[in-house]
């Protein structure tokens, strides 16, 4: 379960009051807002690089001995990566900064179809969508209850996109507690149980919105009203 309880926080010439918001076990919460400053700052409160103004955030605690609270993802850049390197030798190295076993990784290279063909290439030589799986593999691979993740599907091609959903997807049926988080309805609507938004720094509507009930109504209408 994930908490956020009283929030404000205040970035540039923007903020965030008093929010309060719940996303429970086996759950998929989009929370949409339209500044991606906000959407920034929120998702380094919530991996715990910062501190908010006022309030505080929950998280239930993990199953197992040794798993984390919380996994915290976002896209990262190829070009921050050594490129004479390869993508096995990549794997290795996130591997070990997130003490996981490489057999571990497997099965979402698998489902990511991500063999070994791929992981031979020197990151310089290899697709761009194959680095971002090997790293989504990895970050869905860590142990954890809880799940934040920050708008990781933006620009990415449709077939990506559907493989992060699948397994995302199955993280929700194993029980675990997912904020997205983005200004995109039309995703939204594709991945989550709950949708809800930021507007003039404050979460409306007051009760979130259900998928089902999302489904019947307008979206152009409703991207306007609430981040147009």
């Amino acid at each position: 379960m994930i908490q956020l309880r009283g929030i404000f926080l205040e970035v540039a010439n923007e903020c965030v009051r008093d929010l309060n918001l719940t996303v429970v076990d086996g759950e998929v919460f989009c929370l949409l807002c339209k500044h991606g400053k906000i959407r920034q700052h929120l998702f380094s409160v919530l991996r715990g690089f910062s501190t908010p103004d006022r309030g505080e955030i929950a998280f239930s605690r993990p199953a197992a001995p040794g798993d984390r609270n919380v996994v915290a993802m976002e896209a990262l850049n190829a070009g921050d990566f050594d490129a004479e390197a390869t993508l096995a030798a990549h794997l290795r190295l996130l591997c070990r900064a997130f003490r996981l076993k490489r057999e571990t990784v497997y099965e979402n290279l698998i489902q990511l179809n991500v063999g070994e063909e791929h992981l031979r290439k020197r990151l310089q030589n290899a697709e761009e969508e194959s680095f971002r799986k090997l790293v989504l593999a990895v970050q869905l691979a860590i142990p954890a209850a809880n799940l934040v993740i920050n708008d990781f599907i933006r620009q990415e091609r449709k077939s990506f996109e559907m493989a992060f959903n699948k397994l995302l997807l199955r993280r929700r049926e194993w029980g675990q507690a997912i904020l997205y988080l983005t200004d995109d309805i039309f995703y939204a609507l594709r991945i989550a149980d709950r949708v809800a938004f930021i507007k003039k720094g404050r979460l409306l509507p007051r009760e979130p919105i259900l998928a089902a009930d999302l489904e019947e109504m307008d979206l152009m209408r409703l991207y306007e009203k609430f981040l147009g």
